[in-house]
């Protein structure tokens, strides 16, 4: 029994509802499982050549497509360098054309005199509040142990602006009307 090639039907026929029983049955059952072994080596030995061959042939047509796509990938380089330089070169003459035209209006442009007058804008001044003075951090209050605390924190919402954080304070803007 341990020399034959079993099918896959007889392998399928002889485990299906298998119960081994004594030890003449566990004997047959290990020489069925050479059997399979030596089948399956039989089949992996079948396929080992064509599937070496299928992977070499991949591989040579992976390289071959490779070497095909390879000057047009050069190309495409070239062709991208070349449209970014002429785009760039583009907008540096629309840039000078329309220098030249502001130029130009200028030299013919007369300036009016308006007459001298107010003009308000508004701008935005820093400023802090101190919302719960417990939370200043300690590092903080010793630098305004000898000053006054408002003015202190205006002065560094002034210098940090919007960057500007320490617990307890509120740091906001406010518009204020400036005179010209």
């Amino acid at each position: 029994m341990e020399n034959k090639i079993i099918t896959a039907e007889e392998a399928t026929s002889f485990v299906t509802d298998l119960t081994i029983t004594n030890d003449d049955e566990n004997s047959n059952a290990y020489d069925f499982a050479k059997m399979i072994a030596k089948a399956e080596k039989e089949i992996k030995n079948k396929y080992k050549g064509p599937k070496a061959e299928a992977q070499a042939k991949h591989k040579a047509i992976v390289k071959e497509e490779k070497e095909a796509l390879k000057p047009y990938e050069d190309a495409k380089k070239l062709l991208k360098k070349a449209i970014g330089a002429y785009e760039i070169e583009k907008a540096k003459k629309i840039e000078e054309q329309q220098k030249a035209m502001k130029d130009v209006a200028d030299m013919f442009a007369t300036p009016i005199e308006e007459p001298k007058e107010f003009k308000t804008h508004t701008r935005k001044v820093w400023k802090a509040k101190v919302v719960d003075a417990k939370k200043i951090p300690d590092d903080l209050k010793q630098q305004i142990v000898n000053m006054y605390a408002q003015a202190f924190f205006d002065d560094y919402a002034k210098i940090y602006k919007e960057h500007a954080k320490a617990d307890g304070v509120e740091f906001y803007t406010e518009e204020t009307v400036v005179l010209r």
